[in-house]
């Protein structure tokens, strides 16, 4: 069986003596395989062991047959934030509403979260103005019905409602079995994991400010969550609130630092009042940041490694390396 998403195909096969999980089904890796000997996957509902787990099963872990667990509304509403009131009405996929201005409210199963924002199937992050905490639980709502949701993003407990006329015949159900048996663990293991959310949206006051006049920053030194922020961002040819935007193309995106009306920022659009990173401090040139940045999901920490180059990034200039 194959799952095509995040950028990538995943296939489920019998290794030879359970199922597994892997990116390629004939070269002996996996990334999870089921602890029970059964003929059929969703036997194997709540046995699965992840690469990286130390052998650990994973009791969270739902096998359902023939069609994931989904939402069955007229639209969707929500008291979260404004933005996100919707109705999102327009039924484009399972787990997946727009309003009329494709705004979606949608299901991400790499982050096991409900998300408002724009629709990705990107699993490395996504770009929010609203997300729930993670949960390994479905959270099941009939039509007619409300939920309370847990948001990481607002912090808040917030009501959302399946539109609709209540199905009486509707219900979801599912069944945990405790494991009878375990078999051995495949010798080769390939660990995949999806990255945290790491957008949010930040209102910040409006100033101006005399333009830069650098042709690149390099922004180095952020490790782990955001990493990808890492390079160099050359001039955009365009400005925005009065100052340079600079782009950085790689990891098969664009990243932008611009000036966002207060303090510099970096975001995956300098237009839609979204960050990923922002300056701590109010300067003309964001070389001056250096060491004062702060990071989406560091819940407003200072990351004091960060480093802001002017022009160019840091180099080792050899005529060889060996080592």
């Amino acid at each position: 069986y194959e799952y095509r998403d995040c950028s990538e195909t995943m296939y489920m096969f019998w290794y030879g003596a359970e199922w597994a999980i892997s990116d390629d089904y004939t070269d002996g890796s996996y990334s999870a395989y089921c602890n029970l000997d059964v003929t059929n996957p969703s036997d194997c509902d709540g046995n699965w062991i992840f690469a990286g787990d130390g052998g650990a099963v994973d009791s969270n872990v739902r096998l359902y047959a023939d069609s994931c667990p989904q939402w069955d509304c007229d639209a969707i509403t929500s008291d979260v934030r404004s933005t996100c009131a919707g109705p999102f009405a327009n039924h484009i996929a399972v787990n997946h509403y727009e309003d009329t201005s494709g705004l979606a409210f949608y299901y991400h199963p790499a982050f096991s979260a409900w998300v408002c924002g724009t629709y990705t199937q990107n699993c490395s992050y996504v770009s929010y103005s609203a997300i729930t905490a993670e949960s390994a639980d479905w959270q099941h709502v009939d039509r007619g019905n409300s939920i309370n949701l847990l948001f990481d993003s607002p912090a808040k407990t917030a009501s959302v409602t399946c539109e609709g006329v209540a199905n009486p015949a509707s219900s979801s159900t599912t069944t945990t079995k405790a494991p009878t048996t375990t078999t051995k663990a495949p010798t080769t293991t390939t660990t995949t994991t999806a990255a945290t959310p790491t957008t949010t949206t930040k209102a910040l006051t409006s100033t101006t400010k005399a333009s830069t006049t650098n042709a690149a920053f390099c922004v180095f030194g952020r490790l782990g969550s955001n990493g990808r922020l890492n390079g160099l961002y050359e001039s955009h040819g365009v400005s925005h609130n009065g100052k340079d935007v600079y782009e950085y193309r790689d990891c098969s995106e664009t990243m932008y630092m611009f000036w966002y009306g207060a303090e510099w920022a970096i975001s995956d659009d300098y237009t839609d009042g979204s960050y990923s990173a922002y300056c701590n401090l109010d300067v003309t040139n964001p070389s001056d940041c250096d060491g004062n940045w702060i990071f989406a999901g560091d819940g407003g920490a200072v990351d004091s490694n960060v480093r802001l180059y002017a022009d160019s990034c840091p180099q080792w200039d050899c005529d060889a390396i060996t080592s």
